[in-house]
């Protein structure tokens, strides 16, 4: 088993996972990743829009990223996007 790390990061902040979960192969830690992201889509709304989860290995290095939610473009009355 190896210990995972799931960040949560935005352009301007980061929560680091410093426990981490133990998994028995990078395939089953990116789909908790994954499956992570997909809770922030569902669950807390506006808060995460341009958020994602990033999955590390043991070394630290990062091995795949997920948005939680997609940042949205801001339009005007107009339509025409900022």
């Amino acid at each position: 088993m190896k210990r995972f790390f799931f960040d949560y990061r935005s352009a301007d902040q980061s929560l680091y996972d410093y426990q981490g979960d133990e998994f028995g192969t990078s395939h089953a830690a990116i789909k908790f990743g994954e499956a992570i992201a997909d809770n922030l889509k569902r669950s807390l709304g506006n808060e995460w829009i341009g958020w994602h989860v990033e999955v590390r290995n043991p070394e630290g290095k990062k091995i795949c990223c997920y948005p939680s939610v997609r940042a949205r473009k801001q339009f005007d009355a107009g339509g025409a996007a900022d």
